[in-house]
């Protein structure tokens, strides 16, 4: 059966949250299969009323239950805050704990801390992953499988690679002293039978090839017009690491009063009316400049 092209049969109302409960479940199931795609239906066996389909992707676990089959969307699983993760509101400080040890973020260096730059990405990911684990130990607890089929497990934003995902799905089975088979079949983030999803988090912005040339002359050159306007001039300014929504209505608040605004030229708006406004406001664009490393700094990070 093709099950990617098949029409769902919607019901009028009632199974369409991912979280609705079904109860027509049964209590035990010896198979559990993981997947994400409406692709993967088609690696198994519909006549088998033995297994237990648990979905990421609506469309897949939609399809599969209107044909009659047993399944569950793996929100279902999670609805529930688990107790076990502690208070949901302090999460993200929990999360962020790691820089400090005795009180103190061993992260530093010159003044700046390392450690939280990563902070999203580590929050999300964390809870992400425990989600992910406490809703599968939840999944063997109340269906008692004997086997996990690893298909494909995707977690928002697409925080999970090949390597967490069977981390994952091992560490469950070990646990409940499961078989654990691995078929895993990951799916493109780019397929249009996906929902669109931030791709990873955090992600530096890599200047390479010839846009990251092009973005390094325009700097270049913004920065050198600006020091000729600014020649003669004993000014200091205000470096601005903003995103462009809260810099610009620092921006637009300024008179010209005291120290100028220092914007990052790379990261700024690129069109000829911002440069011109910047210029005859007294609003400084330079460069990002490349640090270099010397031998303490080196020993710093080392540390």
């Amino acid at each position: 059966m093709n099950w990617a092209g098949a029409a769902p049969n919607l019901p009028e109302r009632g199974t369409l949250s991912a979280i609705d409960p079904r109860l027509d479940l049964r209590q035990r199931y010896r198979r559990v299969v993981l997947l994400s795609h409406v692709r993967h239906l088609d690696r198994l066996d519909p006549d088998a009323d033995d297994q237990l389909v648990i979905s990421t992707d609506w469309l897949a676990w939609r399809r599969w239950t209107d044909a009659g089959r047993a399944g569950l969307h793996f929100d279902a699983l999670i609805a529930d805050w688990p107790e076990e993760m502690g208070d949901p509101a302090t999460h993200h400080q929990r999360a962020c704990e790691w820089v400090y040890v005795d009180g103190r973020d061993v992260t530093l260096f010159r003044g700046v801390s390392l450690g939280k730059q990563f902070n999203r990405a580590v929050s999300l990911f964390s809870l992400h992953f425990a989600r992910a684990w406490h809703g599968l130990d939840r999944l063997c607890r109340r269906f008692g499988p004997e086997e996990i089929v690893l298909l494909d497990l995707r977690a928002r934003h697409n925080l999970f690679g090949a390597g967490e995902k069977r981390m994952l799905a091992a560490d469950i089975a070990r646990r409940h002293g499961l078989r654990f088979d691995d078929r895993l079949d990951e799916t493109d983030f780019t397929d249009p039978l996906l929902p669109e999803e931030p791709v990873g988090v955090s992600a530096p912005l890599v200047n390479s090839g010839l846009f990251g040339f092009l973005r390094g002359l325009y700097a270049g050159l913004v920065d050198r017009l600006f020091r000729i306007r600014d020649l003669g001039t004993a000014r200091g300014g205000v470096l601005l690491v903003l995103n462009w929504i809260a810099a610009r209505q620092l921006l637009e608040a300024y008179d010209g009063d005291g120290p100028p605004p220092v914007l990052i030229a790379e990261g700024s708006p690129k069109s000829l009316r911002f440069l011109v406004d910047c210029w005859r406001r007294g609003i400084v664009l330079a460069a990002g400049s490349p640090g270099r490393l010397d031998r303490s700094d080196r020993r710093a990070m080392a540390d």
